[in-house]
């Protein structure tokens, strides 16, 4: 567990040890106080004429954290817990692995979530994996034909495997930490995943992709692509 300090303004350009040291003085903690800390998020502001940085510093204290909140009793120091998204077991066994529709955004998360319970999905995908997908891509922008099933709406990473890399909600749920934590732990940058508006890149959202399907096959899942529910059903 940790706090969270809202709203540090800082001139722009600035260290890391500058925010902390300006989140601590909000806090009015001492160094000896905070065991670690780091930027949480970070945007940047022109609307006053010149250029500041606006950010939410994470810090660990050495005491606890919610006496501490609470004695503060501040809107912009709050506290941060890891969020986690529950996937209950059930009180029977399986039958059969649970399956998935499509390897998109959605397929995706809930694959890994469900492997890394233990449950080892199997997920059905009508698209072809990344490389061949980009061959397939390449292809038809060099003038070459459709492919019905392997094209930048359908394999793996849905459609947004082909977009700019920007991540975009418009909730407020501490799930969202839980997204971007992922997406670290598979290769994305954590200055990128700091902005206020998370901009990854097309290029790196590919290797991301491939990296989470990766670790949903070793831990026993499988993804399986080309596989059509039409023929599944027929």
């Amino acid at each position: 567990m940790s706090i969270l300090i809202s709203d540090v303004r800082l001139p722009f350009p600035f260290g890391e040890e500058e925010a902390l040291t300006a989140a601590r003085r909000i806090c009015g903690l001492s160094p000896r106080d905070v065991l670690r800390g780091r930027i949480h998020r970070q945007s940047l502001d022109l609307r006053h004429g010149g250029l500041c940085a606006i950010c939410t510093v994470e810090l660990e204290l050495a005491g606890d954290e919610t006496t501490f909140i609470q004695k503060r009793n501040d809107p912009a120091v709050r506290l941060r817990r890891v969020p986690v998204l529950p996937a209950p077991s059930g009180g029977e066994c399986l039958d059969a692995p649970p399956a998935i529709v499509g390897f998109g955004p959605a397929g995706m998360f809930a694959a890994l979530i469900l492997a890394r319970r233990g449950y080892r999905p199997v997920v059905l995908e009508r698209g072809a994996e990344m490389k061949e997908r980009d061959r397939a891509v390449d292809a038809f922008f060099s003038g070459g034909a459709l492919r019905e099933n392997c094209n930048i709406q359908f394999g793996e990473g849905g459609a947004g495997a082909y977009s700019d890399g920007k991540l975009t909600t418009r909730i407020g749920n501490n799930r969202c930490e839980l997204v971007t934590e992922i997406l670290r732990q598979h290769g994305a940058p954590e200055d990128a995943l700091r902005a206020a508006k998370p901009h990854i890149g097309t290029d790196l959202l590919k290797g991301i992709v491939v990296s989470i399907r990766s670790e949903i096959r070793s831990l026993g899942g499988q993804v399986r692509f080309e596989t059509p529910m039409r023929g599944l059903l027929t």
